[in-house]
């Protein structure tokens, strides 16, 4: 991987082009051809450095529930508890911490009472019992964003189609968002209609590539900050966690008995002494003393969600017939 490469990455990341032709917005940008973008992005997805291209949704505005678990698993047995958690699709990340609590997974189903039910059959299988279940309760920052309460809308079948073949991977081909639209039986205008509308409803936060950064990066830690906080003080002391330039995700969860800890950052540093310096920093300007930090040991997935897995395909014209 070269300078070049670097800084498509970087561009691609924060937000990629929505267009008729992308590739070729994007090459004019960077002063390079639209062969040669697209020739560097397939290899880029081989490498594995980018895991996709597409559209990242709020999932509560989909309708869609999701909450954070965490497992207490002999260590003898990580790998094989991991393997049996990632064979359920609505699981997205799943990492090892150094923590008794040592497998952390986020778990996203219709609703609570599927999540329960898949939560069920995970201790069924695994044998394994001691878990904690912490929702989240508010979100103060997610990748520099930050969020406030939003009207609901409907989700039409025509939404539900485009939602999911948004969320998969961008073909590499001088027109993609008009292939998509093909695909779905729609205008590529009708397509840059849909995505304003889901910007403008903000059911989609961003459009942009899914990087491994592991793949590439140069030596980093990161560590999930667990977070004693007053429930009178979380509001606050929320908003000055998510003002770390270092703190990438910024929640306040539900406890446990015996978990009390209900703020949540994601810390990340070039070294596990940085992360120490920076938590030090946050309790200092929080007045937080009651905290933890576990780092990351493994990462076992990660991965988009899958949204309306099922949706029949339907045409416009078919939609406009009802």
């Amino acid at each position: 991987m070269d300078l070049i490469d670097e800084k498509i990455l970087k561009r691609i990341e924060r937000k990629f082009p929505v267009s008729s032709h992308p590739y070729r917005d994007l090459a004019k940008d960077l002063r390079l051809t639209e062969k040669e973008v697209i020739s560097r992005l397939s290899q880029l997805k081989k490498k594995g450095i980018i895991l996709r291209i597409g559209a990242f949704f709020d999932s509560e505005k989909l309708g869609f529930h999701s909450t954070l678990i965490a497992m207490k698993v002999p260590q003898s047995r990580l790998q094989e508890v991991a393997d049996i958690i990632n064979c359920y699709p609505g699981v997205t990340h799943n990492y090892s911490r150094d923590h008794q609590f040592n497998l952390w997974f986020v778990l996203m189903g219709k609703n609570r009472k599927e999540i329960d039910e898949i939560l069920k059959k995970i201790k069924d299988q695994t044998g394994v019992n001691e878990i904690l279940n912490v929702p989240k309760k508010q979100l103060f920052k997610l990748n520099l964003n930050f969020t406030r309460e939003r009207e609901c809308f409907m989700i039409s079948q025509l939404d539900k189609q485009i939602i999911k073949r948004l969320g998969e991977d961008l073909p590499l081909c001088s027109q993609p968002f008009k292939r998509i639209a093909q695909e779905i039986g729609i205008e590529e205008e009708t397509l840059f209609d849909k995505i304003r509308q889901y910007q403008a409803r903000e059911w989609m936060r961003r459009f942009s590539a899914a990087l491994n950064h592991t793949s590439f990066a140069a030596a980093s830690t990161n560590a999930m900050g667990v977070w004693k906080v007053a429930e009178g003080r979380t509001e606050r002391v929320g908003q000055l966690m998510a003002s770390f330039q270092e703190v990438s995700h910024c929640y306040e969860r539900a406890t446990c008995p015996g978990w009390e800890y209900n703020l949540y950052t994601m810390i990340h540093t070039s070294s596990k002494e940085e992360c120490e310096r920076v938590a030090a920093r946050i309790s200092q300007k929080t007045g937080i003393k009651e905290y933890e930090l576990l780092y990351t040991c493994q990462e076992f997935k990660k991965t988009s969600p899958v949204y309306f897995k099922f949706v029949r395909p339907l045409r416009v014209d078919k939609e406009r017939r009802k």
